[in-house]
């Protein structure tokens, strides 16, 4: 990816698929850890705080479980865009909670979740990012560590593999 960073600084984007989202607003409780690293970042995409959106990513945070048809192609083009694709709290990780549902058939929790209109609703067993597209690193934990998802943060800004 050749795209020049905006003012020398990487484009980070923040993603959510199926989940409570409990990992994306848990951000938001270490605001002043993260403020040091904006220095270094454009945030270029997060839902619950913007609608910017950049062709290209640095670095991609995906929160949720890939449980749609749709979900796969979007986590495709997003993989595409990314140089670095981190998975951040259990639902990216191994599937979470939303996995559960894999131990009954599609049909059965389309008909409790959706009843009779389930067919407006493609659905498919909830799976990890990893499933689907290939994962740099994990950020486990529900919601996501904080201490951890701050360590993988600051190493990727400052250029160096999380350990």
């Amino acid at each position: 990816m050749s795209q020049e960073k905006k003012n020398g600084k990487l484009k980070v984007a923040f993603f959510d698929f199926t989940s409570c989202e409990g990992c994306q607003l848990n951000k938001l409780n270490f605001e002043n850890e993260l403020l040091d690293l904006l220095k270094y970042v454009d945030i270029v995409e997060f839902r619950e705080a913007m609608d910017d959106k950049a062709e290209e990513y640095d670095i991609a945070f995906v929160e949720g479980s890939i449980s749609t048809p749709s979900c796969v192609q979007r986590i495709y083009d997003i993989r595409r865009r990314s140089k670095i694709l981190v998975a951040l709290g259990q639902c990216a990780v191994s599937g979470g909670i939303n996995a559960m549902r894999n131990e009954q058939s599609l049909e059965k929790v389309q008909e409790e979740v959706y009843g009779e209109h389930k067919y407006l609703f493609p659905s498919m067993p909830a799976l990890p990012v990893s499933a689907v597209v290939k994962v740099d690193y994990e950020v486990r934990g529900c919601p996501m560590s904080a201490p951890e998802y701050l360590h993988v943060f600051k190493s990727l800004v400052l250029g160096r593999k999380p350990e």
